[in-house]
């Protein structure tokens, strides 16, 4: 029994007590369903029900994380399950990181992804696991799926920005970069400051021109085709063939796709001295030959085609003071061969023929070689000798050519000794006439190369004459018209016995 106090009535009426409950330790977990419980007991004030880790909650609001040390958020997990899943079915990001820089601070990163692994004993571990990877698939239970999705968008929005969009710190002894084949291989690899592309001759770098990499392109690839590395720019469909330049900013080498001039050009700048194209080297063969440029093309031509196995053509817009030369060959820095822009050749010496006279043809010259002449040689001069041969010993002419009086001149006043001219029949001697030095006359001989004027067929001296071998003699004269005086004058004459 016991006595309550009534508000209504401000009296104490007797009542009967029932039991107080008492307290006691939550045995329930908190989950997303309630729990209505049938314990007669209460919580205590300092006491608080578990959370219910097992639960798999849909949140519709959001979740604020605010922590200075230590992880912020942690998902850890076994087996085949997987750490964590965000999942969008809406039309916005499915994973947003925002920093927030309102109050100047300064974040090392905002998103850093890191693998520690704890070894705390004396065992050998391997670790092999992947730090971040980044799947993209499509799971169809009905319909058609057209899937265009890019796997991994990094864009850098803010105008302003100077850092890096990618930045890959490698202090390890792997590739930086290792992009794989499906099938095997690599595709790319960056390691160390060295980009290998590829592992077989199937792959290559290629550079579009076009949209269209199909049907109408235009590209330029480079790839090692039948182990020779290839760089080649080639078109397709309506696609046009490009030119392609390799060099600097002032020369370069130009393959040329779009004209009939040439296929190769080295280009240089207006300013640029010096050779543009260089050959160098120090051979050291001990024997063969070698060439330092080579032309030797195989030639199958039919009509009327034609070809320059060499071909100089400057155009002279304007030209200063200094030499122009087409050709300049020269043996340590000195000419000896040269080519003007006139075409005028200057050289040391061409068969016996010195510098001076390819140039200057006035001057004296001495040419010890046999030159042959199968063609017409014609000899057009004002000059009063236009052939002249001349005898070395003493400088004396020996046969001349006189242009001006039409004359045919062996020897000279000054020169003794015989002058014969000899006449052969197919390599056979035929004959010999000349002047006879010691005998002092003019005679021809027949038969016999071994001129003496004595003993020649024919003997001509200043008003006489001589016939078979004998010496010239005056014109006889008062031969009496008998039979012994023509007879003695026959004699006389050599033309019979007597």
């Amino acid at each position: 029994m016991g006595l309550k106090f009534n508000i209504f009535t401000g009296n104490f009426d007797i009542v009967s007590v029932e039991t107080v409950p008492t307290g006691a330790n939550p045995t329930a977990s908190v989950g997303l369903a309630a729990i209505n419980g049938s314990a007669t007991t209460f919580l205590r004030s300092d006491g608080a029900p578990a959370l219910d880790v097992g639960i798999s909650p849909t949140w519709t609001g959001s979740h604020i994380w605010s922590k200075s040390t230590g992880d912020l958020v942690r998902a850890n997990s076994s087996g085949t399950a997987r750490g964590l899943v965000l999942r969008n079915t809406g039309t916005n990001k499915a994973f947003i990181i925002d920093e927030d820089l309102t109050n100047a601070n300064t974040a090392d990163a905002t998103v850093a992804i890191q693998t520690a692994s704890v070894v705390d004993d004396a065992g050998t571990y391997t670790k092999s696991d992947t730090v971040l990877e980044i799947q993209s698939t499509v799971i169809e239970t009905s319909g058609t799926i057209t899937d265009t999705a890019k796997v991994l968008e990094i864009k850098q929005l803010h105008t302003d920005a100077s850092g890096d969009v990618v930045h890959i710190n490698n202090d390890g002894t792997g590739n930086a970069i290792n992009i794989a084949n499906s099938g095997g291989g690599n595709a790319l690899v960056i390691d160390n400051g060295n980009i290998v592309m590829g592992d077989n001759s199937t792959t290559g770098i290629t550079f579009y021109n076009t949209a269209d990499q199909t049907t109408n392109f235009e590209k330029v690839t480079m790839s090692w085709v039948a182990n020779v590395f290839d760089i080649g720019v080639s078109q397709g469909g309506s696609g046009s063939g490009r030119d392609l330049i390799i060099g600097t900013k002032s020369r370069r080498l130009l393959f040329d796709e779009n004209t009939s001039a040439y296929f190769y050009k080295f280009d240089c700048s207006t300013s640029t001295t010096g050779s543009w194209v260089g050959i160098a080297g120090t051979p050291s063969n001990s024997s063969g030959t070698t060439n330092f440029l080579g032309i030797t093309p195989t030639l199958n031509q039919s009509s009327t085609a034609g070809y320059n196995a060499l071909l100089i053509n400057p155009t002279e817009t304007a030209t200063g003071s200094g030499d122009k030369n087409l050709i300049l060959a020269q043996v340590g820095d000195v000419d000896k061969f040269v080519v003007d822009n006139a075409g005028a050749i200057t050289a040391t010496s061409y068969g016996g023929i010195l510098e001076a006279n390819l140039l200057d043809k006035t001057a004296a010259e001495s040419i010890t070689g046999v030159y042959t002449h199968e063609n017409q040689i014609i000899i057009d001069t004002t000059d009063t000798e236009a052939f002249l041969v001349r005898r070395n010993g003493d400088a004396r002419d020996v046969f001349t050519i006189d242009t001006t009086n039409e004359d045919i001149i062996v020897g000279d006043g000054s020169l003794s000794g015989d002058r014969i001219v000899e006449m052969y029949n197919e390599n056979t001697v035929w004959g010999a006439y000349g002047f006879d030095d010691s005998a002092g006359y003019f005679g021809i001989r027949v038969g016999d190369s071994t001129f003496n004027a004595a003993t020649a067929e024919l003997s001509i001296d200043l008003n006489k004459l001589g016939f078979f071998n004998q010496a010239p003699v005056a014109q006889p004269t008062g031969v009496a018209v008998t039979a012994a005086g023509i007879h003695s004058a026959l004699v006389t004459l050599g033309l019979i016995t007597a």
